[in-house]
C-alpha cells in the first residue's frame, strides 16, 4: 500500500506483507481471494465497527473484471468499509490499477509460507492453530494475549515463558523476603525494648514526675543544677556557665513540686515505669542554702571594694540581693531577681515545713523589692550604687534604671512574703502590711495605668506578661487571706502612694479581674491568629503558643492561662439572679474560660511532645527548648535559634513542670465537675 498522508502513526493503517504472484482463474476465484484479504485485515484492525472506518485494500486486483474500471483512476488507495453493504462483506470500491501480468499470485509460494510462519509461532509457545485457511492451506495467526506485568512477559507470550523468567528470579525473591522477615523482628524488639514510649500513652503525671527526677538527679552536693544539656544526649559547651536567678526558678518549680505530691493529688505508683513520688525535700535545702549563700549587701557583694556601709543609703546598706560588679566599679541588683529568689525561699520554706531560711533575711529581701517600687505602683529594672570615692561630698544615694516587665512577679513575692511574715493586731492575725499593700498597690496601678492609656485612645498593647496573671489568681484565691474581711480589721483600707484615693475589697477585685480577662484576651487572640501550623493536629507546632514554639514561652503563657482559669467562673445555665450589667459581663467571662480551656489543653499537649523520654538519655526528663527549626534566611537570630534548638536548660524544665502541673489540675478539676454534675442530673 501507498504511505499514510497522515503525519499521526497512532491512527496509520499498518503495513501488510506483499503477497505473491497468484494465477485468478475464474470471478469466483477472484471474490474468494478479495474475501480473504479482507479477513486479514480485520485480524490486525479488530472487528468492523458500527461506523464507516479506513482498510487497506490489497494490491491484488487484476481480472477484467476491475481493470477497465481502474485503469484511468490514480488515487484510490483506501476503500471504505460501510455498514450498510449486503451479507455484512466488505467490496472494494475503487482498486489500484496496475499490470495484471506483474501480479499473478502464485498459491503454492503463499502457502508455503504461510504454514512456515504457523509453525514458527507454534514453536514459541502460540496457541493453539485456528482452522481457517487462506489461499488453500493457510492458516490464520493465533489471538493476540496481553502480557502478564507480573511475570514480565513480552507481548503475544504465553504464561509459560513468564513462570519460567519467574522462577529464573527466585533468588531475588528470596532476598527481599529475607528482608521483610528480618524489618519485622526489628520491629518487634523495638516495640518490645521500649513499649513505654512506642507503645503505651505517658501518664500526664508521670511526665511530671520525670520533669522533677531530671532536676533533682542534676542537682550537685553544693546544690547547684545542670544547667544546660543537650537532648541528644551530647555535651553542651556552654555547660560551665550558670545563672542565680534561674536558679531560684528551679527551686521555686521544685517546691511547687513538692506542695503538688504532699497535697495527694496524684497517687498513682508504677515502678517499673519510673512513676513514683519523688522526695525532693534534701535537694530544696541544698539548692536553698546554694542561693542564700549569694544573697548578701551591696557593699559585701564581689567587686565592690570601694564601697562601705557608710556610703549606702539605710534602706539599701540593710537590703540584699543578687549583686553583680560593673566594669566601672559600680555594682547593680535586679528587680525581677530579688523577686525571684524571694518566692523560692518562702515556697521551700512552706513546702518543707518551715526553718529553711530566716524571716529577717527574707524581710531584706522584700525591702528591696519594695524599694524598687514606683510612685505609680510600677517597678524600676535595675538599681545600681555608685562607689564613694570623694570623701568630702555626700554618699552617692541608689540610681534606679529602667522600668521591668515582671512586675506581676514582684506582686507575686510580696504576696506569699505578707502571707509568711503575719502581723498581730487585737484579735486579727492579718497578713504583713509591709508587703501586702505595695502588692496590692502594684496590681492596682498596673490595671489603672492601663485603662489610663485606652482612656486617651493611644496605640497601646497591653503588655502580656504572665506574671500579673499568676499574682491576680493568688490574691483572688477563694482561700486567700489577702482580701478577706475574717482576717483583715475593718479600719483596714487600701490606698495608692499618696493614699489620696482609696480603694475598697471589691473595686480591688473587679479591676483585677477585668485587667487580667483583657490581658488573656489579647494572649489569646495571638494565638488562635497563627497560621495553621499551630492549629491542626498534623504539624508539630499544634499547640504552641508562639510563632515559633519556644518551651518557655509556651509554659509561661500557659501558667497565666491556668490563674485564669482559677479566677473566672463556671459555666451556667440561668443568670436570672444577675443583674444586666453583670450578666454581660459574666458571659463574656465563661466565653473566654471556654477558649481557655480549649487552648490550654494544646499548649500542654505540645509541651508535653518536647519532653526527652528514652530513659538511656542523659537528658531524661527534661523539655528541649523547640521542636521545628526557624528558617535560614531571615536572620542571625534564625541561626542561634536553631543551634540551639535541642538544648536543654534548667529554668525551662523547671517552668514547664510548673505549667503541667497546673494541666493536670485542670483535668482534675473538670472531671469532678463532670461528675457532680451528671450525680445531680441523676439525682432529679
Amino acid at each position: 500500500p501507498r504511505p499514510s498522508k497522515s503525519k499521526n502513526t497512532m491512527h496509520s493503517p499498518r503495513p501488510i506483507a506483499p503477497i505473491a504472484p497468484a494465477v485468478i482463474d475464474d470471478e469466483d476465484d477472484e471474490e474468494n481471494l478479495l474475501d480473504a484479504a479482507v479477513g486479514d485485515i480485520g485480524r490486525w484492525h479488530g472487528p468492523p465497527s458500527a461506523h464507516a472506518v479506513p482498510e487497506t485494500v490489497f494490491q491484488a486486483a487484476s481480472g477484467p473484471a476491475y481493470q477497465d474500471e481502474a485503469a484511468d483512476d490514480t488515487e484510490p488507495l483506501l476503500a471504505w468499509r460501510s455498514p450498510g453493504e449486503e451479507g455484512g462483506q466488505v467490496r472494494a470500491r475503487r482498486l489500484l490499477a496496475m499490470d495484471s501480468a506483474s501480479h499473478r499470485f502464485d498459491a503454492a509460494s503463499a502457502t508455503q509460507e504461510s504454514g512456515e510462519r504457523h509453525n514458527k509461532r507454534k514453536k514459541e509457545g502460540g496457541e493453539k492453530e485456528n482452522n481457517q485457511n487462506l489461499w488453500g492451506g493457510a492458516h490464520v495467526a493465533p489471538k493476540a494475549t496481553r502480557p502478564r506485568a507480573c511475570l514480565n512477559a513480552r507481548p503475544h507470550a504465553s504464561s509459560t515463558s513468564g513462570m519460567g523468567q519467574m522462577w529464573a528470579r527466585r533468588g531475588e525473591v528470596c532476598i527481599w523476603l529475607g528482608l521483610a522477615v528480618l524489618s519485622m523482628v526489628w520491629t518487634y524488639r523495638a516495640h518490645d525494648a521500649h513499649k513505654h514510649t512506642l507503645v503505651r500513652q505517658i501518664r500526664p503525671g508521670q511526665r511530671i514526675r520525670w520533669a522533677a527526677h531530671y532536676l533533682a538527679s542534676s542537682c550537685d552536693a553544693q546544690g547547684k543544677f545542670r544547667y544546660l544539656a543537650r537532648a541528644n544526649g551530647m555535651h553542651h559547651p556552654e555547660a560551665h556557665s550558670y545563672d542565680l536567678t534561674h536558679h531560684a526558678w528551679v527551686v521555686s518549680s521544685l517546691a511547687q513540686y513538692c506542695l503538688y505530691e504532699g497535697s495527694g493529688a496524684d497517687t498513682h505508683s508504677a515502678a517499673h515505669l519510673n512513676d513514683v513520688p519523688l522526695d525532693v525535700s534534701d535537694v530544696l535545702l541544698r539548692s536553698a542554702t546554694y542561693l542564700v549563700t549569694h544573697l548578701r549587701p551591696a557593699s559585701e557583694s564581689e567587686g565592690s571594694t570601694s564601697l562601705s556601709p557608710s556610703s549606702l543609703s539605710k534602706t539599701m546598706a540593710e537590703a540584699v540581693a543578687l549583686w553583680k560588679p560593673r566594669t566601672d566599679g559600680s555594682v547593680e541588683a535586679h528587680c525581677h531577681g530579688a523577686a525571684m529568689a524571694l518566692s523560692a525561699l518562702v515556697l521551700a520554706d512552706r513546702a518543707v515545713g518551715g526553718g529553711v531560711v530566716d524571716l529577717r533575711l527574707l524581710r531584706s529581701l522584700g525591702t528591696f523589692v519594695v524599694e524598687m517600687q514606683q510612685r505609680n505602683g510600677l517597678f524600676y529594672h535595675t538599681a545600681v550604687v555608685h562607689p564613694h570615692r570623694d570623701l568630702s561630698k555626700a554618699a552617692p544615694a541608689a540610681v534606679f534604671e529602667g522600668q521591668t516587665s515582671h512586675g506581676g512577679l514582684a506582686s507575686f513575692a510580696l504576696l506569699l512574703l505578707a502571707d509568711l511574715d503575719r502581723e498581730h493586731i487585737d484579735t486579727y492575725r492579718m497578713p504583713g502590711s509591709s508587703w501586702l499593700k505595695p502588692a496590692v498597690r502594684a496590681l492596682m496601678g498596673t490595671a489603672l495605668e492601663d485603662e489610663r492609656m485606652r482612656h486617651y485612645k493611644v496605640q497601646f498593647r497591653t503588655p502580656s506578661h504572665h506574671w500579673y496573671a499568676i499574682a491576680a489568681a493568688e490574691m483572688l484565691r477563694h482561700d486567700a487571706p489577702y482580701l478577706n474581711r475574717s482576717t483583715l480589721p475593718d479600719w483596714y483600707v487600701f490606698s495608692d502612694h499618696f493614699g489620696s484615693v482609696e480603694w475598697s475589697v471589691h473595686d480591688i477585685r473587679t479591676r483585677v479581674t477585668q485587667h487580667t480577662a483583657r490581658l488573656l484576651q489579647g494572649m489569646l487572640t495571638h494565638y488562635e491568629l497563627l497560621p495553621r501550623q499551630h492549629h491542626e493536629e498534623v504539624f508539630e507546632l499544634h499547640g504552641a503558643l508562639t510563632s515559633n514554639g519556644e518551651a518557655f514561652l509556651t509554659a509561661q503563657r500557659l501558667r497565666s492561662m491556668h490563674a485564669g482559669l482559677c479566677m473566672l467562673p463556671q459555666r451556667r445555665q440561668e443568670h436570672t439572679d444577675i443583674s444586666p450589667p453583670d450578666r454581660d459581663v459574666q458571659r463574656e467571662h465563661e466565653m473566654l474560660r471556654e477558649r481557655l480551656e480549649r487552648a490550654a489543653k494544646k499548649a500542654a499537649a505540645y509541651l508535653s511532645s518536647l519532653q526527652v523520654t528514652y530513659p538511656d538519655n542523659p537528658a531524661f526528663g527534661g523539655f528541649s527548648r523547640a521542636r521545628v527549626q526557624m528558617h535560614q534566611h531571615i536572620s542571625e537570630r534564625a541561626d542561634d535559634f536553631n543551634g540551639r534548638i535541642n538544648e536543654v536548660r534548667m529554668d525551662t524544665v523547671g517552668d514547664v513542670l510548673v505549667a503541667l502541673i497546673g494541666n493536670r489540675k485542670l483535668l482534675l478539676a473538670q472531671a469532678a465537675h463532670h461528675n457532680l454534675r451528671h450525680h445531680h442530673l441523676a439525682a432529679h
